[in-house]
């Protein structure tokens, strides 16, 4: 009994690991920009591949419904393109984040594309200053691989929010079958018992 229940605790250990977020920074926290707002070329987890990185309090902005207090804005001095690379394995990813209209600013100056290993596998136009969230399945490539998102609207220093950022291993069809099978097997012996 105390061998199956092991083997059941590795196995949720396992499907919790596979379900860890993978991008480092994922809402921007890091720096602490205290109610502000800056340039920068590196942040801890992201660079910028075109521009600069401009991330800020979220009341700098005026948009709500953001993950902690800091966001990220695809517009700096002009359009900007942020990027991370991971490495991963050859399987399926979720990708997710969440992306907002800056305040007092058109739909157009807040486009964006978002780009996987180069491709645009997403061009997203925000439509209001409350957060909305995106979901994308990825395929991982063994090695290193670069999410992006590259500001696309007009470019005039206002541009489109994005956080929350998460890249998840998406489950193996037979890791979650044997989760499944040994957690129905342990709530059957104990129902005998």
């Amino acid at each position: 009994m105390q061998i199956r229940i092991a083997s059941i605790v590795l196995l949720a250990v396992g499907a919790t690991a596979a379900n860890a977020n993978l991008i480092q920074n994922g809402s921007f926290e890091d720096p602490n920009m205290n109610g502000g707002w800056g340039l920068f070329s590196t942040i801890p987890g992201w660079y910028a591949a075109s521009g600069q990185i401009e991330i800020g309090d979220a009341g700098v902005y005026g948009v709500t419904g953001q993950d902690g207090k800091n966001v990220l804005e695809l517009d700096s001095t002009g359009n900007s393109t942020i990027a991370q690379d991971l490495n991963l394995t050859n399987q399926s990813y979720s990708l997710s984040f969440d992306f907002a209209q800056r305040n007092g600013t058109t739909a157009e100056t807040n486009k964006f594309d978002v780009l996987w290993n180069g491709n645009v596998i997403g061009s997203i136009t925000p439509d209001s200053t409350h957060f909305s969230s995106a979901n994308y399945t990825v395929s991982g490539l063994s090695g290193v691989n670069t999410l992006a998102f590259r500001g696309t609207g007009t470019s005039d220093s206002y541009g489109g929010m994005i956080d929350n950022v998460s890249v998840q291993a998406v489950p193996e069809p037979t890791t979650m079958a044997a989760l499944g099978a040994g957690v129905l097997g342990l709530l059957r012996r104990r129902r005998k018992a």
